[in-house]
């Protein structure tokens, strides 16, 4: 942890001390602890605001006031204009009748010195317009962890695809990820690091030529 994290770690327990009675809103509070993350608001500062003595912001300051005696406090945080204006997410559904394929793969993995085939299937389903919005990734070895993990993995991408996250977005997160098993896949020059990997390279594959 570096010496700044640890110093806003303690800026936020300040934060946390203060009384939401006074005026002191959970909205003005969190706006406050996102200055201090970006780098807007030192946190060195923020502590030496946060203190038993009446203090007040300096003028040029991001935040308007802060005023802070004991455990109450009185706080304005300029919120940007595209903040302000940001809504909740939608979520475009697939509809009840979708368009779709199963892709079979096996990758050629190495566990405990001897050579294993592992076979694996990724489902994906589509919006009219072509683009991916669903995706199931079903692994030979039904309950071992790596399994358990690849089944998160798929209804967490299918979620931010229907909330409007752009595929090529995900695979740039997830791509490259190393966990076993891994090896390369069966019929192909591919080399999965992870099925994680492989399943990011199919898709980038077969939506971002």
């Amino acid at each position: 942890m570096s010496e700044n994290e640890k110093l806003l770690r303690a800026a936020l327990r300040k934060i946390a001390e203060f009384d939401f009675d006074s005026g002191c809103g959970v909205d003005d509070i969190m706006a406050f602890a996102d200055l201090a993350w970006r780098g807007e608001l030192d946190p060195e500062e923020v502590i030496s605001l946060l203190s038993d003595d009446a203090r007040s912001l300096p003028v040029d300051a991001p935040v308007d006031a802060l005023l802070v005696v004991g455990k109450t406090c009185e706080l304005s945080v300029p919120v940007s204009p595209d903040v302000a204006e940001r809504k909740e997410p939608t979520r475009y559904r697939l509809p009840r009748e979708r368009s779709g394929w199963t892709h079979h793969f096996t990758i050629l993995a190495v566990e405990n010195g001897q050579p294993v085939s592992v076979d694996g299937y990724i489902t994906v389903n589509t919006y009219e317009d072509g683009k991916p919005g669903e995706i199931f990734v079903k692994m030979e070895r039904q309950g071992s962890q790596a399994s358990g993990f690849i089944d998160a993995f798929a209804v967490s991408m299918s979620m931010l695809l229907q909330l409007g996250v752009p595929l090529v977005t995900l695979l740039n997160k997830f791509e490259n990820m190393r966990f076993e098993p891994s090896g390369r896949i069966e019929g192909s020059s591919t080399l999965a690091l992870s099925p994680v990997d492989y399943v990011c390279k199919y898709l980038r594959g077969k939506f971002c030529k």
